[in-house]
């Protein structure tokens, strides 16, 4: 199983991006997930942003990593 820090707190990094942000959801929203490593972080980003054909616009995760180890 996952043991870093941030594998333990995901819930707490969406809510951070959407509450405490101002925002009441991530529905629908455009996010940019920058240095997204193994893509830890980018399942729930995309959990978060899709929205059904009744809630409107999908939305999108855009995940990027410049290492290479």
């Amino acid at each position: 199983p996952e043991q870093r820090d941030i594998a333990r707190n995901l819930t707490g990094i969406i809510k951070l991006l959407t509450t405490d942000c101002g925002y009441s959801s991530l529905k629908g929203k455009v996010v940019m997930d920058v240095g997204c490593g193994t893509g830890l972080v980018t399942g729930p980003l995309c959990a978060a942003v899709s929205s059904t054909e009744e809630e409107g616009q999908p939305g999108c995760v855009i995940a990027t990593e410049i290492s290479t180890g």
